[in-house]
């Protein structure tokens, strides 16, 4: 291999780290609009007096910050974190956890 494939192998394995760094840092974003949303609907479903939803949504928050702590929080080890699943407001109206109505009232949230 001469000295010039070795600097565009090189600068293609640079080119591949900033990428996985993107996407990484697309994947956060993502989870942090996630978050928002599901709070803003949580806390417009308070105001309006939908409980019962406002209690679905703030059990969904908790098990999404469980989710993106991971099973190992740097002190112990949690099952109920390692069981935790990451869902958006589609995935919760589409796996049944919030009905039709509910998905509409809570999709209409402005950020």
């Amino acid at each position: 291999m001469d000295e010039m494939e070795e600097v565009k192998e090189y600068e293609v394995m640079q080119n591949l780290y900033r990428l996985a760094g993107l996407m990484q840092r697309n994947r956060n974003l993502r989870k942090e609009n996630t978050m928002l949303r599901l709070k803003a609907a949580r806390y417009k479903a308070l105001f309006q007096g939908e409980n019962k939803l406002a209690d679905k949504l703030d059990k969904q928050i908790k098990e999404n910050e469980d989710a993106i702590v991971g099973e190992f929080d740097g002190f112990a080890y949690s099952s109920k974190r390692a069981r935790a699943r990451f869902k958006t407001l589609e995935e919760m109206f589409e796996n049944g956890v919030i009905t039709k109505k509910e998905y509409d009232f809570a999709k209409e949230v402005d950020l």
